[in-house]
Protein backbone atom coordinates (compact mmCIF):
# COMPACT_ATOMS: atom_id res chain seq x y z
CA UNK A 1 0.00 0.00 0.00
CA UNK A 2 1.16 3.77 -0.22
CA UNK A 3 1.31 4.36 3.69
CA UNK A 4 4.66 5.65 3.05
CA UNK A 5 3.65 8.47 1.04
CA UNK A 6 0.51 9.15 2.93
CA UNK A 7 2.58 9.52 6.03
CA UNK A 8 4.87 11.52 4.38
CA UNK A 9 2.71 13.65 2.93
CA UNK A 10 0.84 14.22 6.18
CA UNK A 11 4.08 14.83 8.44
CA UNK A 12 5.25 17.62 5.55
CA UNK A 13 1.80 19.50 6.54
CA UNK A 14 2.21 18.85 10.17
CA UNK A 15 4.16 21.18 11.41
CA UNK A 16 2.02 23.89 10.53
CA UNK A 17 -1.14 22.59 12.29
CA UNK A 18 0.09 21.44 15.29
CA UNK A 19 -3.75 19.86 16.57
CA UNK A 20 -3.72 17.13 13.40
CA UNK A 21 -3.79 13.42 13.55
CA UNK A 22 -2.91 10.86 11.29
CA UNK A 23 -4.63 7.23 12.55
CA UNK A 24 -3.44 4.32 10.52
CA UNK A 25 -5.14 1.09 10.62
CA UNK A 26 -4.11 -2.52 9.25
CA UNK A 27 -2.16 -5.19 9.50
CA UNK A 28 1.38 -5.26 11.11
CA UNK A 29 2.29 -8.62 11.28
CA UNK A 30 3.14 -11.24 8.86
CA UNK A 31 0.28 -13.58 10.41
CA UNK A 32 -1.89 -10.80 9.05
CA UNK A 33 -0.31 -10.15 5.23
CA UNK A 34 1.82 -7.30 6.02
CA UNK A 35 4.95 -6.26 5.29
CA UNK A 36 6.82 -6.40 8.30
CA UNK A 37 10.20 -5.21 7.12
CA UNK A 38 7.80 -2.24 5.59
CA UNK A 39 6.04 -1.69 8.91
CA UNK A 40 8.99 -1.81 10.21
CA UNK A 41 10.65 1.25 8.45
CA UNK A 42 7.25 3.32 8.93
CA UNK A 43 7.62 2.91 12.58
CA UNK A 44 11.03 4.06 12.20
CA UNK A 45 9.79 6.91 10.30
CA UNK A 46 7.22 8.09 12.33
CA UNK A 47 9.40 8.07 15.16
CA UNK A 48 11.81 10.10 13.69
CA UNK A 49 10.33 12.68 12.65
CA UNK A 50 9.81 15.04 15.49
CA UNK A 51 5.50 15.47 14.28
CA UNK A 52 5.41 12.28 14.59
CA UNK A 53 3.29 11.72 18.00
CA UNK A 54 0.70 13.28 15.82
CA UNK A 55 0.50 9.47 13.87
CA UNK A 56 -0.60 6.53 15.25
CA UNK A 57 -0.17 3.08 13.47
CA UNK A 58 -2.77 0.96 14.89
CA UNK A 59 -3.23 -2.17 14.13
CA UNK A 60 -6.25 -4.29 12.14
CA UNK A 61 -9.78 -4.17 13.61
CA UNK A 62 -11.80 -7.13 13.10
CA UNK A 63 -14.93 -5.73 15.05
CA UNK A 64 -17.04 -4.27 12.94
CA UNK A 65 -18.60 -1.98 15.19
CA UNK A 66 -15.43 -0.83 16.52
CA UNK A 67 -13.91 -0.31 13.53
CA UNK A 68 -16.76 1.70 12.65
CA UNK A 69 -16.40 3.88 15.81
CA UNK A 70 -12.76 4.61 14.55
CA UNK A 71 -13.96 5.52 10.87
CA UNK A 72 -16.86 7.62 12.78
CA UNK A 73 -14.34 9.61 14.32
CA UNK A 74 -12.23 10.40 11.20
CA UNK A 75 -12.40 13.83 9.46
CA UNK A 76 -11.02 12.02 5.95
CA UNK A 77 -11.49 8.64 5.02
CA UNK A 78 -7.51 7.77 3.28
CA UNK A 79 -6.82 4.58 1.51
CA UNK A 80 -3.61 5.51 -0.18
CA UNK A 81 -2.85 2.11 -2.17
CA UNK A 82 -0.41 1.84 -4.64
CA UNK A 83 -1.94 -1.25 -6.94
CA UNK A 84 -3.61 -4.27 -6.48
CA UNK A 85 -7.37 -2.68 -5.65
CA UNK A 86 -10.28 -4.02 -7.21
CA UNK A 87 -13.79 -2.44 -5.86
CA UNK A 88 -12.53 -1.43 -2.39
CA UNK A 89 -15.10 -2.00 0.03
CA UNK A 90 -13.05 -0.27 2.80
CA UNK A 91 -13.70 3.18 0.54
CA UNK A 92 -17.25 2.72 0.51
CA UNK A 93 -17.77 1.95 4.31
CA UNK A 94 -15.91 4.73 4.70
CA UNK A 95 -18.22 6.58 2.18
CA UNK A 96 -21.49 4.81 4.16
CA UNK A 97 -20.03 6.87 7.23
CA UNK A 98 -20.53 10.11 5.08
CA UNK A 99 -16.44 10.69 5.10
CA UNK A 100 -14.91 12.26 2.55
CA UNK A 101 -12.68 9.65 0.66
CA UNK A 102 -8.60 10.52 0.29
CA UNK A 103 -7.75 8.18 -2.47
CA UNK A 104 -4.82 6.85 -4.74
CA UNK A 105 -5.69 7.58 -8.89
CA UNK A 106 -6.13 4.24 -10.11
CA UNK A 107 -8.56 1.29 -10.88
CA UNK A 108 -11.81 1.87 -9.57
CA UNK A 109 -10.97 4.82 -7.41
CA UNK A 110 -12.35 7.19 -9.89
CA UNK A 111 -15.50 5.77 -9.67
CA UNK A 112 -16.27 6.27 -6.36
CA UNK A 113 -14.12 9.56 -5.70
CA UNK A 114 -14.94 12.84 -7.98
CA UNK A 115 -12.10 15.40 -7.51
CA UNK A 116 -12.56 18.06 -4.80
CA UNK A 117 -16.43 16.72 -4.67
CA UNK A 118 -16.87 14.23 -2.48
CA UNK A 119 -12.95 13.59 -1.59
CA UNK A 120 -9.12 13.67 -3.38
CA UNK A 121 -7.64 11.92 -5.87
CA UNK A 122 -3.78 12.15 -5.34
CA UNK A 123 -1.10 10.21 -7.53
CA UNK A 124 -0.79 6.82 -5.71
CA UNK A 125 2.81 7.19 -4.46
CA UNK A 126 3.74 10.35 -5.22
CA UNK A 127 4.50 12.05 -1.89
CA UNK A 128 4.00 15.68 -3.68
CA UNK A 129 0.80 14.98 -4.56
CA UNK A 130 -0.19 13.47 -1.04
CA UNK A 131 1.43 16.12 0.37
CA UNK A 132 -1.38 18.64 -1.62
CA UNK A 133 -3.88 16.37 -0.55
CA UNK A 134 -3.17 16.75 2.88
CA UNK A 135 -3.11 20.31 2.57
CA UNK A 136 -6.40 20.31 0.93
CA UNK A 137 -7.95 18.68 3.76
CA UNK A 138 -6.44 21.45 6.23
CA UNK A 139 -7.50 24.52 4.20
CA UNK A 140 -11.15 23.31 3.71
CA UNK A 141 -11.74 22.04 6.90
CA UNK A 142 -14.86 23.80 6.88
CA UNK A 143 -15.46 21.64 3.79
CA UNK A 144 -15.65 18.25 4.96
CA UNK A 145 -19.52 18.18 6.34
CA UNK A 146 -20.58 19.10 2.61
CA UNK A 147 -17.19 16.66 1.31
CA UNK A 148 -18.73 13.81 3.62
CA UNK A 149 -22.65 14.06 2.77
CA UNK A 150 -21.23 13.62 -1.16
CA UNK A 151 -19.65 10.52 -0.64
CA UNK A 152 -22.79 9.19 1.57
CA UNK A 153 -25.10 10.26 -1.30
CA UNK A 154 -22.90 9.20 -3.94
CA UNK A 155 -22.88 5.64 -2.21
CA UNK A 156 -26.45 4.72 -1.50
CA UNK A 157 -27.41 6.27 -5.22
CA UNK A 158 -24.74 4.02 -7.21
CA UNK A 159 -23.43 1.66 -4.34
CA UNK A 160 -26.24 0.52 -2.31
CA UNK A 161 -27.11 -3.60 -2.55
CA UNK A 162 -30.76 -2.92 -4.83
CA UNK A 163 -28.52 -1.04 -7.30
CA UNK A 164 -25.89 -3.54 -7.67
CA UNK A 165 -28.60 -6.05 -7.51
CA UNK A 166 -30.22 -4.17 -10.64
CA UNK A 167 -26.98 -4.32 -12.42
CA UNK A 168 -26.22 -7.80 -12.22
CA UNK A 169 -30.04 -8.68 -13.39
CA UNK A 170 -29.36 -6.36 -16.05
CA UNK A 171 -25.92 -8.59 -17.23
CA UNK A 172 -27.52 -11.63 -16.98
CA UNK A 173 -30.70 -10.55 -19.12
CA UNK A 174 -28.58 -9.44 -21.38
CA UNK A 175 -26.14 -12.74 -21.40
CA UNK A 176 -28.74 -14.75 -22.21
CA UNK A 177 -30.36 -12.63 -24.99
CA UNK A 178 -27.14 -13.50 -26.34
CA UNK A 179 -27.58 -16.84 -26.06
CA UNK A 180 -31.01 -17.05 -27.65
Amino acid sequence: KGLESLIRGFLAVAPQNPPMRLQTIGPQTGDEGADVSFFEEMKTLVSSDPCGAQVSLQPSIYDREKLFTEIERAGVFCLPSLSGETFSMAALEGMASAKPLLVSNFGPMGEMVEHKRNGYIAKAGDVAAWTAAVEFFVQNQALLPDLGRRSFEKARAEFSSERIAQEYLADFRMLLQQRS
